[in-house]
C-alpha cells in the first residue's frame, strides 16, 4: 500500500456516503480540511490510553533538571526518570506539597514532575528528586499528521472511523443538512463516550490522562 492510499479511501468512502461524487460540488481540499479537523477533535475527545499508535518516546539527558518537549509533542503523558524510575506527576496547582518541606518531598525513588510554562519560552517539564543531568525516557501523545493525499494519518484503523464520521458529520453541516448532521454527530459523540467509559470512573484523577484505575 503506497503512502496516501488510506487518506484517498476515506476521501472516496466519505464522498460516496454523502452523495457529492463530483469534485465541482465537494473538493477534495474541502474532504481533507474536514478529515483533518476530525483527527484534532478526536485526539481532544478520546483518552490517551484508548490511542496508543498516538503515542511517542524520546529519550535524552536532563538539562539542569529540565526536559524540553519534542516539537511534536501534544502533551506529555509519563516520564521515566532516571530511566527505569517512574515519576509522579503533580499539577502545578499542587507543588506546594513537593517542597523540601512539604508532605510529599521528592526524592530519588519518588521523583516528581510537572510542566512549566514560561512567559517567554515553550512548555517544558522540570523534575525534582533525581540527579540534574540523569537520563530521561519520555513518553507523549503526538501531534496528528496532516493527512494529504500522499500523507496519511497516524491513527490505526479503528479510530479512523471515528475520524471519518466527524468528516462526514461536518460537511453535512456545512451544506445545511441538519438533520443528517445531528445524527451522525451524536453518534460519533456516543461512541467516543462508550470507549471512554472503559477507562475513566468518574472520579477526581490527575496521574495520566485515561487510564484505568484502581479503587
Amino acid at each position: 500500500m503506497a503512502a496516501g492510499d488510506i487518506t484517498d479511501a476515506m476521501v472516496a468512502e466519505i464522498r460516496s456516503r454523502i452523495g457529492e461524487a463530483a469534485t465541482s460540488g465537494l473538493s477534495d481540499a474541502e474532504v481533507l480540511y474536514a478529515i483533518n479537523n476530525g483527527q484534532w477533535d478526536l485526539g481532544e475527545r478520546l483518552c490517551d490510553a484508548a490511542m496508543p499508535e498516538m503515542t511517542k518516546a524520546a529519550t535524552g539527558s536532563l538539562t539542569a533538571n529540565k526536559v524540553v518537549l519534542p516539537v511534536d509533542c501534544w502533551r506529555p503523558r509519563a516520564l521515566e526518570v532516571p530511566t527505569g524510575t517512574w515519576a509522579i506527576h503533580k499539577p502545578i496547582t499542587q507543588l506546594y506539597t513537593a517542597a523540601s518541606t512539604g508532605v510529599e518531598a521528592p526524592s530519588a525513588t519518588d521523583v516528581l514532575w510537572y510542566v512549566w510554562y514560561g512567559a517567554a519560552t515553550a512548555p517544558y517539564i522540570i523534575t525534582q528528586g533525581c540527579g540534574a543531568t540523569a537520563a530521561y525516557v519520555l513518553y507523549y501523545v503526538m501531534f496528528p499528521v496532516t493527512a494529504t493525499t500522499s500523507v496519511d494519518p497516524y491513527y490505526w484503523a479503528p479510530r479512523l472511523e471515528l475520524v471519518k464520521e466527524f468528516a462526514l458529520a461536518e460537511l453535512l453541516r456545512l451544506r445545511q443538512r441538519f438533520d443528517e448532521w445531528q445524527a451522525i454527530y451524536q453518534g460519533y459523540l456516543y461512541k467516543i463516550a462508550l470507549i471512554n467509559s472503559r477507562f475513566r470512573d468518574g472520579m477526581a484523577y490527575d496521574g495520566l490522562p485515561g487510564d484505568p484505575k484502581g479503587a
